[in-house]
């Protein structure tokens, strides 16, 4: 039977040869005209199939039934998570209307592709769609304007530290081109346009666009509109002003997600509140929120879902005391970014291998990237800070002074977004350990605003805010300030169990005791510091654990 089924095969592949190229065209559109026929104006599953008929009667005059059936096949395969196939069939398409331009079809076909692309990793998604969109605009095709608009997103902002002014000009012209009127599609472009001009500075202008268009999305009453609004303001409008408010809305967030059923809409969902818990210690909810993200990632198996992935896994499992595992998964993270032409893919990986380098007490390794990735990233103000606190730990302590003192004269300006914590928080680290009672006076009133948060940047982690007011309390010679902020942050550190962050705030409370000087002030301050260098040794957390046998040895 098999040998019968294979020369079967073989002599309808000869016959088929045999057939001149115009008796060939001749018999495929009889074959698409009569499959025309059977299947009526829906051509379904089968559009693929009337593409592959029409595309070899190869005159001009079915050029145009082929791009149409090519682009139908395309969206099919789209709609089943199989861009790779719909790549093929765009491509085909696009090739066809070399035959038969049209420009409108065109700006259609390339705004597919461009999804696809991006749902395959592929990074020629942002001109595709660029492209896509501005012969939409060109040609009057409004909806694929918007289309191709709304698609030039990864999930999150184009890149770190800049407005990508192109993708912000397409937002523009697809908002102006809709006019005023409620509809989902206003609503998701005044939502994406936000979030593309996170680092601007312009927060008020940022908060303006998210609230018009929740508003109007609240009015509308469609969930995936809905959804799509809150993911993109949760990341809009973050800073730690907000945090409260991005818990309610990331947790609703995640309830449309299950109510569509959606698997991308699920793992961005998770994404989101993993990302806004993390900030108020609760662990439990990011190890969920993780689980979850990395399941779908898999099991959607889109590059870009599988990057962001790695990366936050990456940060919660160096909280969670796994150093190697941590830079493993940061390594992967390193991987698919570069392959998929992420454009801040190192920048990234630079700042998580930074935390990893500081829990080993090894930033003197990667002073020299750091410095460069905050040349690079001058629109990152957080990175400065990064970029002082590597230069005090790794010897190079004039130049951490120098960078200090110039931060210190400009205010410690406010970047008015997610990153404002860290920054002051890592300034205050710097600040503590030069005893700069200058910088702490300016500090101090700023980070206690947020007390009881952890500072997160969404790649990396700088413990809770509590630590740094108890450091600049400690350096203000207030000292009962300084224990209830050292006992808050211990607080919230055992409920993130950190390792790293629980020994850092036993050792920086032991300095603060031995400063002091109490009474009991000696004795407590030995207990505290002997609990950081037992965690710091069982961790290896080299910096930390000499750190905190040099405290201990006036007392030993």
């Amino acid at each position: 039977m098999r040998f019968s089924i294979n020369a079967h095969a073989l002599i309808q592949h000869t016959l088929y040869d045999d057939l001149g190229t115009t008796r060939r065209a001749r018999l495929h559109r009889a074959a698409a005209e009569g499959l025309e026929a059977s299947v009526g104006e829906d051509p379904g599953a089968r559009a693929g199939e009337l593409a592959r008929h029409w595309l070899a009667a190869t005159r001009p005059t079915e050029s145009s039934k082929a791009v149409t059936y090519a682009r139908l096949a395309a969206e099919g395969a789209l709609g089943s998570l199989a861009p790779a196939e719909a790549i093929r069939w765009y491509g085909e398409a696009i090739g066809a209307l070399d035959l038969a331009p049209d420009d409108h079809e065109r700006a259609r076909c390339l705004a597919g592709l461009g999804v696809a692309q991006r749902q395959t990793g592929d990074g020629a998604y942002r001109e595709t769609l660029l492209q896509a969109a501005r012969l939409a605009q060109a040609v009057g095709d409004v909806d694929t304007l918007v289309l191709a608009a709304l698609a030039n997103n990864r999930g999150f902002q184009s890149g770190a530290g800049i407005v990508d002014a192109e993708r912000v000009e397409m937002l523009t012209a697809a908002l102006d081109a809709i006019g005023s009127a409620d509809s989902p599609a206003r609503c998701r472009l005044l939502a994406l346009l936000a979030l593309e001009h996170i680092y601007d500075g312009d927060y008020r202008r940022r908060r303006t666009l998210c609230d018009e268009a929740l508003q109007i999305a609240r009015r509308l009453g469609d969930p995936a509109t809905l959804f799509d609004v809150l993911f993109r303001r949760g990341q809009a409008i973050w800073t730690p002003d907000t945090v409260d408010e991005l818990l309610r809305e990331s947790n609703e967030c995640g309830a449309l997600a299950d109510q569509m059923g959606d698997p991308v809409s699920k793992f961005w969902a998770a994404t989101f509140r993993g990302t806004v818990v993390v900030q108020v210690g609760d662990i439990a909810e990011v190890a969920r929120c993780h689980e979850e993200a990395a399941r779908l990632a898999s099991d959607v198996g889109q590059p870009i879902l599988k990057w962001t992935s790695s990366f936050n896994r990456s940060w919660s499992t160096l909280l969670a005391g796994d150093v190697a595992q941590a830079e493993a998964l940061a390594d992967e993270a390193l991987q698919i970014g570069n392959d998929t032409g992420q454009p801040d893919t190192l920048t990234i990986y630079g700042a998580q291998l930074f935390s990893i380098r500081w829990h080993q007490g090894r930033l003197g390794e990667i002073a020299d990237m750091v410095v460069q990735i905050v040349h690079d990233n001058p629109g990152v103000s957080g990175f400065r800070s990064l970029a002082a606190l590597v230069c005090m730990e790794s010897g190079r302590g004039d130049e951490a002074r120098r960078l200090l003192d110039a931060e210190r004269s400009s205010g410690f300006p406010d970047a008015q977004n997610f990153l404002v914590p860290i920054s002051l928080d890592t300034w205050a680290r710097v600040a503590s350990h030069f005893g700069d009672r200058d910088a702490a006076e300016a500090l101090y009133p700023r980070l206690a605003r947020w007390p009881h948060l952890v500072g997160f940047t969404g790649v990396n982690i700088s413990g809770a805010v509590a630590l740094s007011l108890g450091t600049l309390a400690t350096v203000l010679g207030r000292y009962r300030d300084a224990e209830a902020h050292f006992a808050e942050a211990l607080r919230i550190h055992e409920n993130l169990a950190s390792p790293f962050f629980i020994a850092m705030t036993d050792l920086e409370w032991g300095r603060m005791l031995l400063s002091r000087r109490e009474p009991d002030d000696p004795a407590r301050a030995e207990t505290t510091l002997r609990s950081a260098l037992a965690l710091a040794h069982r961790y290896g957390y080299a910096a930390l654990e000499a750190r905190a046998r040099e405290a201990l040895e006036p007392s030993s």
